[in-house]
């Protein structure tokens, strides 16, 4: 009886090692004529201090895009890119603020200008069937630059204020989610971006694989360097940033259907030779879903 439970052990061992190295592989399937919606949702909080005082600023908001597949292929996918609402609330300084996009009111405001014009616009892209930007036809136009007020609750918008522009050639799109080739439960790849404003580390791995989902867990640091000009006054903002977060990506499609990305940030704002401290932290949470043909 010892001897068959002790072979029944290496068995079953045998077993889980041979699951364990079992190789996936996983590339974006779209048909042509489909519409895919892409909700982003952002929760963004920073504290910045002056003069011995802290200030928070609080930003609540969510965007709502739209991809329209326009052709595929073998290796590569058409899409045409629309921002169809967004809307956020914002509280700060002792101000408070909402807008929604869907609100006629709202888009005639002076503030609302950089938002109709993103509206407005549509742009073409062609990716591959990883996820990553072969060809864009961005915009003729660029968004208007806003007003003061604007230009604060910008930083804060995060993903939200990029909606609407269009990636760089060889840059990862939001359906990207495979590093291409065959992977096991437990690998590991990266992702990094250098440029003298933005730069970053992304390490990704597939953690954990079901009948119908595949579970990547990822963790970065970057750095980043904002320049804006505000009341007539140059502002830099520097910011060193850790990211954590998860993909839930569906396995027959190979599409992602939520993404979670949790950025701690901090760094300092430069103006007029003064340097002020910022902390933040902010929560993105992306969901990709077809819409049903009406």
């Amino acid at each position: 009886m010892k001897k068959i439970s002790i072979a029944l052990l290496v068995i079953s061992i045998a077993f889980i090692q041979q699951s364990n190295a079992q190789k996936y592989n996983s590339r974006i399937q779209m048909d042509a004529g489909a519409i895919y919606e892409v909700t982003t949702e952002v929760k963004n909080l920073l504290a910045q201090q002056a003069n011995g005082f802290s200030f928070d600023f609080n930003l609540n908001g969510n965007a709502v895009s739209l991809y329209n597949v326009t052709n595929t292929g073998d290796e590569n996918i058409s899409l045409r890119h629309k921002l169809k609402r967004i809307d956020f609330e914002f509280d700060g300084m002792g101000s408070k603020m909402k807008f929604d996009s869907d609100n006629s009111k709202d888009l005639e405001r002076e503030f609302g200008r950089p938002m109709r014009d993103m509206l407005a616009k549509s742009y073409d892209m062609i990716i591959d069937t990883l996820g990553k930007t072969l060809l864009v036809l961005a915009p003729t136009a660029a968004p208007s630059a806003g007003d003061d007020q604007y230009k604060l609750i910008s930083g804060l918008l995060g993903d939200l204020g990029n909606v609407a522009t269009p990636p760089q050639k060889g840059d990862p799109t939001i359906f990207m989610s495979w590093p291409g080739g065959e992977l096991a439960v437990g690998e590991s790849w990266s992702i990094i971006k250098d440029s003298p404003n933005d730069n970053y580390r992304t390490s990704y791995t597939l953690s954990s694989v079901n009948d119908s989902t595949f579970v990547i867990d990822f963790t970065g640091t970057g750095a980043k360097k904002i320049e804006n000009e505000m009341r007539g006054m140059q502002v830099t903002v520097n910011m060193k940033t850790v990211t954590t977060g998860q993909m839930q990506v569906d396995r027959a499609t190979g599409i992602v259907r939520e993404k979670t990305t949790t950025v701690e940030s901090s760094g300092t704002s430069e103006m007029m030779g003064g340097s002020t401290p910022i902390n933040g932290k902010m929560t993105t949470i992306t969901r990709i879903k077809k819409k049903e043909a009406q």
